[in-house]
């Protein structure tokens, strides 16, 4: 679902490795041995935000944001396999496991330099080149040659702020002019806008509807 803070939310193909066992400093020897299986992961990034904070949570941590799937494949050899990414039918990328920088074992082990792995950890090893914007409407296909295909549709979020706005607006207490709603709203108006969402206010009270405050996506007002 592409989030109204974002304009510009990109694919990223990617092996996943799923954590087999609970693990800390993990060693070349057994590194491995901590591996449950495999499975594919669309890590969905919001890249303006990405490039925006500075660090990654936000962007990379919408709800519905790094589908993964479609199964968990126990018997698959990470070391030459082939990566693709399709939109709508159109190849955007298309890599192998060999050309990875880090290779599974060294990712394990540094991992758990860090912190304990639990079991169903996940740990995403990173996409190849041809990372790309998504719409709404758009069918994003991603192959892992061993392992299958994850498939995910790309839709709009639905908008509920407004409905909220609405019942806050006409609840509050004392404010029976416009102007007296827009003052007591003041600190919520200048919050949505420093989450990049634009705010359109009411120019008159002849109704509910135009007494609120609706909030729509920017670049749509």
């Amino acid at each position: 679902i592409l989030p109204p803070q974002s304009k510009q939310v990109e694919h990223e193909a990617e092996l996943a490795v799923v954590v087999g066992r609970r693990s800390r400093w993990l060693t070349q020897d057994n590194a491995l041995s901590a591996v449950f299986g495999y499975t594919i992961a669309n890590d969905v990034t919001a890249r303006d935000l990405q490039r925006a904070d500075g660090q990654w949570s936000r962007a990379k941590g919408f709800d519905t944001f790094c589908p993964v799937g479609p199964w968990i494949e126990t018997e698959f050899d990470p070391t030459d396999a082939i990566i693709t990414c399709h939109v709508n039918n159109i190849l955007r990328q298309m890599s192998s496991t060999r050309e990875m920088v880090f290779s599974v074992q060294k990712l394990m082990m540094y991992a758990s330099s860090i912190m304990t792995l639990e079991p169903g950890d996940l740990i995403l090893t990173g996409t190849p080149a041809g990372v790309g914007p998504l719409q709404v409407g758009d069918q994003v296909s991603v192959h892992i040659d061993g392992i299958g295909t994850l498939v995910n549709p790309v839709a709009a979020q639905e908008w509920f702020m407004p409905w909220f706005i609405a019942s806050l607006t006409l609840s509050l207490p004392g404010c029976h002019s416009l102007k007296e709603k827009r003052s007591a709203l003041s600190p919520l108006i200048s919050h949505l806008k420093k989450c990049n969402l634009s705010v359109i206010e009411a120019s008159h009270q002849n109704s509910w509807q135009s007494a609120v405050l609706q909030i729509a996506k920017l670049g749509q007002t």
